[in-house]
């Protein structure tokens, strides 16, 4: 019971030698302090440095670091959130350079990126000049990649080892949270080994899993290894240089490093050889699996090796000729892109007696085995493995195995249109007039794009808000366009468009979306991001033509002279006229959007930062017809149906609604305002005093 009562949610920070919960974002917290822990067992004197830009799967891992940051500054690790990616691997590559021009106090400094796919493609310059100029022989920098493999919470579905191959980054892909620590410290090690920059692969699965993780296991056995002379960072060496350092010292200095320690291991190794599968990350687990669910409980007895490929690239050549050797066929299961099954192909092209090698493709029938698109399930590769099955010798009662293990397909799970939260500022933000078609970029405002599709253009990346207008104005039949983009995007990059347009001179509107979150990735501060005001400003002084602010509480903006000249300020329900006004004019002009995120709003009102409002509307069943119109002046999600004897009226979901009041611009009189009260507290009952003397008996 006492054991119990002593468990902590930071026990994974701060114990070392127990159990401890954590899920694969806290799984990479824990690796910054496990490396600090590390160095000073080893005697060294080092610190940490961890710096991205937020973004799922890793949308929560800068809240992560940001609550751990007492953790964090006990092993002098320092959490800098970055303005943008870009500058974010800037910064972890300048930590690198601590002993070139400066004298520190201590060995090095070990650093991490973190980002997503789209961020990894925007820091691709930066990195690549990092892995061209090297780390830091006692410092070392791994980039915290999180792939979105079907798109879950971005614009494309990701896959990132082509990008970090093009640099010559090598790539560590943890198979689940386990993983995550041990191969983490291995990557630290590789990159302090061989002056590389190394990627570790966080795919959705890892990051938001959880798992029971032994703490006094953490700690990979390394072995010890000759240093390779030349592959760590200098100053200002030619480009030609740069290129042999990478590809003649740091990638070899890499091979030797993954071989000797062993990282990719042989699970299953029988003795007659009729099936090799080699699966990639988090493949692996699902293959073995998958295995279980179609009646091969034994692979080995079945003929059946498997190889666990936890680095995709680069592929030891020694290894995959070991193992592949006197098998029948070879399978590669990986999701995507055939990285790995290409490099394999490659390393058995001129081996005497090659298997046959399927993966993307049957080597049979020439059909496609291993889907090319999507991310892989224990089901999807089990159908694989059953394809496979049917041109070899292994033996298995296909028919029973398929209707018993894995069953038909399921029914097609019901899915739920995206839309705006309850009280959302873009359910009044982003209206325009009925003709216009607005430009869409990355933010919660393209949720729109799932709501009414033929009224936005198509996606940009992060930043590119409006430039797909400055290549189309010249040749168009419109004279004008709006364009949305949220603030953390302005703060990101997004300005850069907005001074791009105003250099090209052409006709369109920035409706910058104030809402003071990053509300897509947790509602962090945008870092670098800027009061209303403080935008007019940049504005004007970028050369917008004419400013307008528009907000839900106009009157919150007294001090008008605190924007810049001539700003309008006014309130949202005349946010159609203004945008009718505005399109008239030549140039670029910008309508500055205020209004707070309302799941934020939600969360400060619970938590007594921001007060809370008095009036909760109602709609009166026995007045609404059922027509509608609140639902459409609103656009808001708490507005439903609601079966009533009559017919279909409206009523508001109060569990959901954030008190916008815009529901109640609808033309209908059913609407209430009810005033909250404060809640009664039911008083003791009273009763009197007992009197000193009662029928000549004193009371004691």
């Amino acid at each position: 019971m006492n054991y119990i009562d002593n468990i902590r949610l930071d026990d994974c920070f701060t114990k070392d030698n127990d159990l401890a919960l954590m899920n694969g974002v806290q799984a990479l917290v824990r690796l910054l302090i496990e490396q600090a822990k590390l160095d000073k067992d080893n005697g060294l004197v080092t610190h940490g440095y961890v710096s991205g830009y937020p973004g799922s799967p890793l949308g929560t891992l800068d809240l992560e670091l940001g609550r751990s940051k007492k953790h964090l500054e006990k092993h002098n690790i320092i959490f800098q959130p970055a303005v943008n990616e870009e500058l974010a691997a800037t910064a972890a590559w300048g930590t690198q350079m601590l002993g070139l021009y400066d004298r520190p106090q201590i060995d090095g400094v070990f650093s991490m990126w973190y980002g997503k796919g789209p961020g990894l493609d925007r820091s691709m310059d930066a990195l690549r000049h990092a892995n061209m100029g090297g780390v830091s022989m006692k410092g070392g920098m791994v980039l915290a990649v999180a792939d979105d493999p079907i798109g879950k919470s971005s614009t494309i579905a990701y896959q990132s080892e082509q990008s970090l191959i093009s640099a010559g980054i090598p790539v560590f892909y943890p198979a689940n949270v386990d993983e995550v620590i041990p191969m983490g410290l291995q990557a630290f090690a590789l990159s302090r080994h061989a002056g590389v920059c190394v990627a570790l692969k966080i795919t959705s699965d890892t990051a938001d899993s959880n798992s029971v993780i032994d703490l006094g296991k953490l700690r990979p056995i390394s072995s010890k290894l000759e240093n390779p002379i030349n592959v760590h960072v200098n100053r200002h060496d030619p480009a030609l240089d740069r290129e042999a350092a990478l590809i003649k010292r740091r990638i070899p200095a890499s091979k030797d490093f993954i071989k000797q320690n062993k990282i990719n291991n042989v699970i299953f190794n029988p003795t007659k050889k009729t099936l090799g599968i080699i699966s990639v990350g988090k493949a692996t687990t699902e293959t073995i699996d998958a295995l279980d669910k179609i009646g091969i409980k034994d692979p080995e007895r079945s003929g059946i090796g498997l190889f666990a490929c936890k680095i995709p690239w680069p592929l030891i050549d020694q290894e995959i000729i070991n193992f592949c050797k006197n098998f029948e066929e070879i399978l590669v299961i990986e999701e995507k892109a055939s990285i790995v099954e290409e490099q394999v192909a490659h390393i058995l092209f001129n081996s005497k007696s090659r298997p046959r090698l399927s993966g993307k493709l049957d080597a049979s029938s020439k059909e496609e085995l291993v889907p090319k698109i999507s991310e892989l399930s224990s089901d999807i590769i089990a159908d694989c493995l059953l394809k496979k099955a049917i041109h070899s010798s292994i033996s298995i009662d296909i028919p029973k195995t398929k209707s018993e293990a894995i069953g038909g397909n399921l029914p097609p799970v019901v899915s739920r249109t995206p839309w705006y939260c309850a009280g959302c500022p873009h359910n009044s933000g982003t209206k325009t007039p009925d003709e216009e078609v607005v430009g869409i970029g990355i933010g919660c405002h393209s949720i729109g794009y799932f709501l009414h599709p033929e009224k936005l253009t198509n996606f940009s990346q992060m930043g590119g808000e409006g430039g797909h207008w400055i290549g189309r104005a010249p040749f168009s039949n419109h004279k004008h366009t709006f364009q949305n983009i949220g603030d953390g995007t302005y703060a990101h990059s997004g300005s850069l468009a907005i001074r791009a347009a105003v250099s090209a001179n052409v006709n369109i509107t920035f409706k910058i979306l104030y809402n003071d979150a990053v509300a897509m990735t947790g509602g962090q501060k945008a870092i670098g991001g800027a009061t209303p005001w403080a935008i007019s400003k940049q504005l004007a002084a970028e050369g917008v033509k004419k400013i307008y602010v528009v907000s839900d509480e106009p009157e919150q903006f007294k001090e008008t002279k605190l924007f810049a000249d001539k700003v309008g300020i006014f309130h949202r329900d005349e946010l159609i006229n203004i945008q009718k006004e505005v399109r008239e004019i030549s140039g670029v002009t910008a309508i500055i959007y205020v209004q707070t995120c309302a799941t934020e709003l939600r969360r400060r009102r619970k938590r007594g930062y921001v007060q809370d409002r008095d009036i909760k509307m109602y709609i009166n069943p026995d007045v609404c017809e059922g027509c509608g119109d609140c639902a459409e002046k609103s656009n808001c999600v708490a507005v439903k149906p609601f079966e009533h004897l009559e017919g279909i009226k409206r009523q508001i979901d109060q569990s959901v609604c954030n008190k916008d009041y815009s529901c109640k611009k609808g033309f209908c009189p059913s609407f209430i305002g009810v005033q909250a009260g404060s809640i009664s507290i039911k008083e003791k009952k009273k009763f009197p005093d007992i009197p000193e003397i009662i029928n000549d008996i004193k009371k004691t």
